[in-house]
């Protein structure tokens, strides 16, 4: 058999109820992104960094043969053996060969970077894939794109992801429903992207048997001509789609000797908040209406007059009470936070280094140096280089307009 997809060394937890946790590191600040590769094995890959694995699911050992090419025969036989002894096992790493030697494109001074296999990359993309086709905070553009390069995509290497190729008409059929929303957007790509209109063309093409009706959009993108109509309009949308994506957040904040703070924000307004907390605790200190202004909003509250800007945590939101219930609701809020810096990567770097720090003073804030250290990293280094996929350069056109 050719070399595991994933050689490095691994942890094995054993449940109760028999499950299996194949554990390689703790996901990064930006939380991880889900590959349901086949019944039984799911496999999560650092969101920041998709090549790098985060652990293995196994659930029964129906898909042994498949476990087998993610990490080896050996170790697949001796992650699913069944005793006693339910603690905590090392599976060794295993070397791999000349042809699976890491990419010097990719690597970093971590240790962990030292394996980046080709099939390992091909992983992480569809992981990341899946991630943008699913979450609802981005534009219906954006996310069926996403789906449609993970359908072609699962194509490369089927017999590691059966459960991907096995979807690939129910993910394109919701592609082609989310299309059907977006016509003015798929308008203004085809008349101001022209090479990202091409690119989408040719997955919908080769969609057709699966989803008839994407030839309309197929043929939308490749005519480069649109009713004046379209042309109006699908600026307007495509703004609004932006705004729609890019979540509020706080851009600059002061506060001075006698109390006030004042607070500028980015994105969208409607029915927003900011709630003023004492950093590290529920308390709540303020809350006030943000009011709309040039190219986002404001807002301004009196707070105690011995307090300062770095005493105070501020968070936008559209539900203003309750408060945050959990550390949980703030590590999600962190993670989420990370993710939309990986997405801003490249049309707004600035954007994306503020995210970062504020990313890493949240897991801080948390008691987790590891993780907040790592979103410093990447608030100075940035995440490691990889290729944008599609669904990300239009979020990026997108972000742009």
């Amino acid at each position: 058999m050719s070399d595991p997809v994933y050689p490095q060394d691994l942890v094995v937890h054993v449940d109760p109820d028999g499950s299996r946790e194949l554990v390689s590191f703790v996901p990064g600040p930006a939380g991880h992104a889900e590959l349901h590769v086949d019944d039984g094995i799911d496999v999560y890959v650092d969101y920041a960094d998709p090549v790098q694995l985060s652990s293995i699911a196994v659930d029964g050992d129906s898909a042994a043969g498949l476990l087998s090419h993610l990490i080896g025969d050996d170790r697949a036989v001796e992650a699913l053996e069944t005793d006693d002894d339910t603690r905590p096992r090392r599976l060794v790493g295993e070397s791999p060969s000349m042809g699976q030697q890491s990419d010097p494109r990719f690597g970093t001074n971590r240790a962990r970077d030292a394996f980046r296999p080709g099939d390992a990359q091909i992983m992480g993309r569809l992981a990341f894939l899946e991630a943008l086709s699913t979450d609802e905070d981005l534009p219906p553009l954006v996310r069926a794109t996403a789906a449609l390069e993970a359908a072609y995509e699962a194509e490369e290497r089927p017999e590691l992801t059966p459960s991907v190729v096995a979807g690939r008409r129910a993910r394109i059929t919701e592609a082609a429903e989310l299309l059907d929303q977006v016509q003015a957007d798929i308008a203004w790509v085809a008349n101001g992207k022209p090479k990202l209109a091409s690119r989408l063309a040719s997955l919908c093409f080769g969609a057709l048997n699966d989803a008839p009706g994407l030839r309309e959009v197929a043929d939308t993108l490749t005519g480069g001509r649109t009713r004046s109509a379209d042309r109006i309009a699908a600026p307007a949308a495509a703004r609004a789609m932006s705004m729609a994506f890019w979540e509020p957040a706080v851009r600059a904040a002061t506060l001075t000797d006698g109390g006030l703070l004042r607070v500028r924000t980015v994105g969208p307004t409607d029915d927003l908040w900011m709630r003023v907390t004492a950093r590290g605790s529920q308390v709540l200190i303020a809350l006030v209406p943000v009011l709309k202004a040039d190219r986002g909003g404001t807002a301004e509250a009196v707070v105690p007059h011995d307090l300062r800007l770095d005493d105070l945590e501020l968070t936008l939101t559209v539900d203003p009470l309750p408060l945050p219930a959990s550390s949980l609701d703030r590590a999600m809020r962190a993670v989420r936070l990370g993710q939309k810096a990986v997405l801003l990567r490249s049309s707004d770097p600035a954007a994306a280094r503020e995210l970062w720090e504020d990313c890493a003073a949240m897991w801080e804030d948390l008691g987790d140096p590891t993780r907040a250290a790592q979103a410093r990293q990447y608030a100075e280094h940035g995440i490691p280089q990889r290729p944008a996929t599609l669904a990300e350069e239009i979020a990026r056109a997108l972000r742009r307009r």
